[in-house]
């Protein structure tokens, strides 16, 4: 594929992404997040919105963390788990 072959494979920036915000670097990981979202394919998404939605928590902009957990949770392709976490965390914010 073109994409992967760019650097833009949604797989391997959520994977770079999540280790940003593993260490709670969370500009990066939101901007790695955003990047894996421009080039994601649906079934991905709403996993992308869960960690973006951290990655937003984590800098302590709430309002915009809510935004990517609601997506998470209300994208058609998001998993019971997506969704159940997605929930939780907006029940802490």
């Amino acid at each position: 594929m073109a994409r992967r072959e760019s650097g833009d494979d949604p797989f391997v920036l959520a994977a770079l992404a999540a280790a940003h915000l593993g260490r709670l670097e969370g500009e990066e990981a939101e901007r790695l997040y955003r990047q894996a979202l421009d080039v994601a394919e649906a079934p991905a998404q709403p996993g992308l919105y869960l960690g973006l939605g951290e990655a937003l928590r984590v800098q302590g902009r709430v309002p915009d963390a809510r935004d990517a957990l609601r997506k998470a949770a209300g994208h058609a392709n998001a998993s019971d788990q997506v969704v159940r976490i997605a929930q939780e965390r907006l029940a802490t914010l």
